[in-house]
């Protein structure tokens, strides 16, 4: 009997600590409202309850978009309800939980916090420019530099120039762009290869004179500032492709040496155009019986090209100019794949030939030019100019198309005679 009732009493006790422990872990939740002090909610507030008397975070929750929140909270503790928002001050108050299941805090209002401030300064380094008969003379700031690497990335921060992917220079969206360094008409890939230390300022005309074409829309001029000081420059810039299928990439390279009224230059221009191509052609003829013709290409394209310039500008005084430039070009645009060609007559497939295609396309371009300026005396903004140039282009242009064996092929060999007793062969 006696042994009886010690289990019992010991039951009653496991009971009464569970009871207890029940209520420590029992859970009581708090509503309420956040408005301003002119009564409109306040969404995104920040509503946190601490334990007392340590302070110590318990949980936390935001307000919603009419400026209310729920949170639970363990019923045993005696805590503390801190709101936060930004632009408001910060506001607490005590709460007693113990015997609750449910608290409401009705609204809660912030009061707006004012803050005085001794000094705001806003200082912001914009291009400067300067507007011209005809167009818009912008100077390069500090920013602009050392945000590039080359003469194209520079002109990407001029207003009104755009560069596509391909580095097509384009001003207000319109092409046939005359490109002007230093007065002298040049090549994307001369401005591409320019180191942007060198450049002063940029100049956009956009009503050429009677000097362009009928179809030119704008005459960008790239002025580069005059050293004072001997001495080596140069810049190195790379693109590393993100895709290995995909690649555009434009890499150069120039070294530059300086003097008073002298620049001697060699530069390096790349250029990588490599994607698969991927197209489909499909004919329909109704007369008599349907006959479906149907010509498929999956092909890779290969464009690349290596330019290598170099030149000499020389200022003996300040109103003559002399400038000496060559360039030497080999490049080659391919597209080699698998060409198929079906034909289908009544939904039956009747005829299909597929090839593969190999294309041979090896090109040279060299050439050089010689430019001379001289300024009037007295004479403001008129100046006698002259140009001799010389260029030449040799290439080599072929398909062939294969199944076991050729199937057809087409080739062009070149020879090209440079001097009486020298020639160039390829083939």
């Amino acid at each position: 009997m006696k042994r009886i009732m010690k289990c019992l009493w010991f039951g009653l006790f496991l009971l009464f600590l569970l009871d207890i422990s029940l209520n420590a872990q029992k859970l009581v939740k708090i509503n309420g409202a956040v408005t301003a002090k002119n009564g409109g909610p306040v969404e995104f507030a920040t509503v946190v309850f601490k334990s007392l008397p340590d302070s110590g975070m318990v949980t936390g929750v935001i307000t919603g978009s009419d400026g209310g929140f729920s949170v639970n909270v363990p019923g045993s503790q005696e805590g503390l309800i801190q709101v936060s928002c930004v632009g408001y001050e910060l506001s607490s108050q005590k709460i007693a939980l113990a015997g609750r299941e449910f608290y409401d805090m009705g609204e809660l209002t912030l009061i707006p916090a004012s803050y005085a401030l001794e000094e705001v300064r806003a200082v912001r380094d914009r291009i400067r420019a300067k507007n011209t008969s005809g167009g818009t003379t912008y100077f390069v700031n500090r920013n602009m530099k050392e945000a590039s690497a080359s003469g194209i990335d520079m002109v990407k921060f001029v207003p009104g120039i755009q560069v596509d992917m391909m580095q097509n220079v384009m001003v207000e969206g319109r092409n046939n762009v005359v490109i002007l360094v230093d007065g002298i008409e040049r090549s994307v890939d001369f401005l591409g290869q320019l180191d942007s230390d060198r450049i002063d300022k940029i100049e956009i005309n956009h009503q050429p004179g009677t000097q362009y074409r009928s179809d030119v829309s704008a005459v960008v001029n790239v002025v580069t500032r005059k050293n004072e000081v001997r001495g080596f420059s140069g810049h190195l810039n790379g693109e590393i492709p993100a895709r290995s299928n995909e690649i555009y990439s434009f890499p150069s390279a120039s070294v530059l040496y300086s003097a008073p009224n002298l620049n001697v230059f060699s530069s390096y221009r790349g250029e990588f155009s490599y994607f698969d191509i991927e197209s489909e052609n499909t004919k329909k003829i109704f007369e008599g019986p349907e006959l479906v013709l149907k010509n498929r290409e999956l092909l890779s394209q290969k464009n690349w090209s290596h330019k290598v310039m170099a030149g000499v500008d020389w200022f003996p005084d300040s109103k003559n100019q002399f400038n000496i430039y060559a360039f030497v070009n080999p490049y080659s645009n391919e597209q080699d794949g698998f060409v198929t060609a079906t034909r289908d007559t009544e939904n039956e497939t009747r005829f299909e030939k597929s090839l593969e295609k190999d294309e041979l396309d090896d090109n040279l371009a060299f050439g050089g030019s010689l430019y001379f300026k001289h300024l009037f005396d007295g004479a403001e903004n008129q100046s006698v100019a002259f140009e001799a140039g010389y260029y030449q282009f040799d290439g080599r242009k072929g398909t062939k198309y294969m199944e076991d064996e050729v199937f057809w092929t087409s080739t062009d060999a070149y020879e090209r005679a440079l001097w009486e007793k020298w020639s160039i062969r390829w083939g």
